[in-house]
């Protein structure tokens, strides 16, 4: 896997959610969000897939809403 650093430095290879995403796999995608504060996570596992915060597919949410990405 490349590495693929977001516009804020974040290297998403090293990303948990990124992780699990490119994995394609459902129990570790749920592992990742087991361990998301409850507080902050959303509702299901689904609601983490990450494919990076440049890629056209789907990002985490506080990814979604970046200054720092929008602005590219």
């Amino acid at each position: 896997m490349r590495p693929s650093l977001a516009p804020c430095g974040f290297d998403c290879s090293e990303c948990p959610a990124y992780l699990a995403t490119v994995s394609e796999n459902p129990d570790e995608l749920r592992k990742v969000w087991e361990r998301w504060d409850p507080a902050t996570r959303p509702s299901a596992p689904e609601g983490i897939r990450c494919l990076g915060c440049l890629s056209d597919g789907p990002r985490l949410p506080f990814c979604e809403d970046c200054a720092l990405r929008r602005a590219l």
